[in-house]
């Protein structure tokens, strides 16, 4: 593919506190286009009005991927629901989802891991209602984006009995 940026090297995780990802590393992923017919998938499932919407999501969705990278001890949290439906949609395209791992984060596999809730109303989600991830997306990113204003809807079950993930 012409003008696509790939890792040459595995992203480091060995120290912590060396930073995880360089500018290079930043730039290819946010210049990654999720593919056209993933995008679609979820205009198509009425999570979005118009592919432009979904290609804004799917920007901010690199935004989350790269904050989590950068912050491997901070446990940030999906805290918007539509965006996380690209991921969703990403995932259920497992050949392109691990290709995008691979070639554009440079890891092996990057999870997905769905928020839970144990019998005792404990749930693995980070429980600082969104701080965390709004502080590293100001820092990194500048203000939020009214994309992220599902942020308090996230934080519990919804009442079709889904959860938001992580």
């Amino acid at each position: 593919m012409v003008g696509i940026l790939y890792r040459q090297k595995p992203i480091r995780n060995g120290n912590k506190e060396l930073p995880i990802l360089t500018n290079i590393d930043i730039e290819r992923i946010l210049n990654h286009e999720v593919p056209t017919h993933i995008l679609k998938r979820t205009v198509d499932e009425g999570h979005f009005g118009c592919m432009e919407a979904a290609r804004t999501a799917s920007k901010e969705w690199l935004k989350y991927i790269i904050l989590s990278l950068e912050n491997p001890n901070i446990q940030i949290g999906m805290w918007s629901i539509i965006v996380d439906e690209i991921w969703h949609s990403y995932l259920m395209h497992t050949h392109e989802y691990f290709s995008f791992s691979r070639d554009v984060l440079g890891v092996n596999y990057y999870h997905h891991t769905p928020a839970m809730i144990d019998e005792n109303g404990n749930s693995n989600m980070p429980q600082d209602g969104g701080m965390n991830f709004t502080r590293l997306y100001n820092d990194r990113f500048g203000p939020l984006p009214s994309i992220w204003d599902s942020m308090p809807e996230a934080m519990a079950c919804h009442d079709d009995g889904e959860c938001c993930c992580y």
